[in-house]
């Protein structure tokens, strides 16, 4: 089957945390992630820091977005096998505004 994009989570300037907004949105996600066979976190980030140091710390922070994705829905009832994916910098959504590019995106298969 193919995979459902279930949701997008945007987050603060080389942040990982979990904001409440943040929250709100991973709450719905896990709804609709419950039931589901796999569940695939991608984690991106923004795409101004171009530096072979700042490649990898990009890395390590679309990972670190990823896992926390990944504990709530956990603890939120998502059961389904969990695969985490840190790409970084790559696939932007915007080159404007680098905001939409801090984000998670939850997909599900069924």
């Amino acid at each position: 089957t193919a995979a459902v994009k279930i949701s997008s989570i945007l987050f603060a300037y080389r942040s990982a945390v979990l904001r409440p907004r943040i929250r709100t949105a991973l709450t719905e996600a896990a709804q609709t992630a419950r039931g589901a066979q796999v569940v695939t976190i991608t984690g991106y980030t923004q795409t101004d820091l171009t530096s072979p140091i700042s490649r990898r710390a990009n890395l390590d922070l679309a990972r670190r977005r990823a896992e926390k994705v990944r504990a709530y829905l956990r603890a939120h009832g998502v059961t389904a096998r969990v695969v985490i994916i840190a790409k970084g910098a790559v696939n932007p959504i915007s080159t404007q505004r680098q905001n939409l590019n801090r984000r998670v995106e939850i997909s599900a298969r069924y």
